[in-house]
């Protein structure tokens, strides 16, 4: 039996199941029986459309399209929108900025990501950031001299794959960033391009 057709049959039990048939035997599921619940017979139903879904598409090895639109259009500030609110006293990390820069251009949930690595690119290529070899022969990026007296700080923390470093965007930090974006966002449709 191929994988596909094992989806079928799943998807196919599934329905059964949620109809409150057994799939084995052709027989009604009795009123006492666990499986006549409510919640689980929509539990079936829900993932006999999934397994239905999956077959349509090929099985799990089946070439896909893109998931989202989105993955190939650059991020862009909307007009009107401006970025300097964002800037807190608290530092924080890349991540978190670039969160809070698609909260405020897209509240909607709907943009377009917008990728830290390329503000961390930026940040190196502009002397603010550079990349270290610990002792294990990991690569960090840490803040130079120029960075730290910006207010990038980087202190060590324990991951779930060992330690590596955080590092934090100081007030001073965040501003220079939100003021370079669009020409960071620039430098990333010229290389999309």
């Amino acid at each position: 039996m191929t994988e596909l057709e094992m989806i079928r049959r799943a998807a196919r039990y599934m329905k059964q199941l949620s109809q409150g048939i057994d799939p084995i035997s052709g027989q009604e599921i009795g009123e006492n029986s666990v499986l006549d619940e409510v919640r689980l017979a929509r539990c079936f139903a829900f993932t006999a459309d999934v397994l239905d879904r999956l077959a349509a598409q090929g099985g799990f090895d089946a070439p896909r399209a893109r998931a989202s639109s989105h993955a190939r259009t650059p991020f862009c500030i909307p007009q009107g929108i401006d970025l300097s609110v964002l800037a807190s006293e608290e530092p924080v990390q890349i991540t978190r900025m670039t969160q809070a820069i698609r909260d405020l251009c897209y509240p909607d949930g709907n943009g377009p990501k917008l990728n830290p690595v390329r503000i961390t690119n930026w940040l190196v290529e502009n002397g603010l950031l550079e990349s270290r070899e610990d002792e294990r022969g990991q690569r960090n990026r840490v803040p130079t001299a120029k960075g730290t007296a910006l207010g990038i700080t980087a202190r060590p923390v324990e991951g779930a794959n060992g330690s590596y470093m955080q590092v934090r965007y100081g007030m001073q930090a965040q501003q220079v960033i939100l003021e370079h974006l669009p020409a960071i966002l620039d430098m990333q449709k010229t290389e999309t391009e």
